[in-house]
């Protein structure tokens, strides 16, 4: 069965990607009639794959914003990968179109940020037996330096730099910012 649900979500998003390819417009746009769908079936088969794949490692773990998590990660390294190959395409004087796709990048730094500090303080709070392994396996051994290095080059590295606006507009500030979060 969970293979069968494997194979499933992959089809998904293999026939929402062809899909899309078929629907783009010469903008680069998507009719909405396709575009508001194809979110909403993303999100869900993203989240439930987290919930598989990810969250079953762990049994006896719950927790009900994982797949939104997991999915915003997925989704902002996406477009860092996305806004990396823009910034180093870009010409070097137009600067000006990293704005805006800088500033939505930004906007999912915050919330990949949000809903792991929220995770971890409704843990913390509920002080939970079952709950609280989670953490204690991921901040022990030598993982504590990965979750900070994680910490450091997905949030605080592309934080500083995307809420300043001339780095916003600055190839290589985009550029770094884009990269430290693939790498993180």
């Amino acid at each position: 069965f969970f293979a069968a649900r494997a194979v499933v979500y992959v089809a998904l998003w293999n026939a929402l990607a062809l899909g899309a390819m078929r629907r783009m417009r010469p903008d680069g746009g998507l009719p909405p009639g396709f575009a508001w769908p194809a979110l909403i079936l993303l999100f869900a088969g993203t989240s439930l794959a987290a919930f598989d794949w990810l969250m079953t490692l762990e049994p006896g773990w719950t927790s009900t914003i994982f797949g939104l998590l997991v999915t915003a990660g997925w989704v902002l390294s996406a477009a860092a990968a996305a806004l990396a190959v823009a910034a180093g395409r870009t010409v070097l004087d137009m600067t000006e179109p990293l704005d805006a796709p800088a500033r939505i990048l930004l906007a999912l730094v915050c919330l990949w940020a949000y809903l792991s500090v929220i995770q971890l303080i409704v843990i913390w709070e509920s002080d939970l037996a079952s709950e609280i392994p989670w953490y204690l396996r991921r901040s022990a051994g030598g993982w504590q330096w990965v979750a900070l290095g994680i910490a450091i080059l997905e949030f605080a590295v592309p934080f500083l730099l995307l809420i300043w606006r001339p780095c916003r507009r600055s190839r290589r500030a985009v550029l770094v910012a884009a990269s430290a979060i693939l790498v993180g």
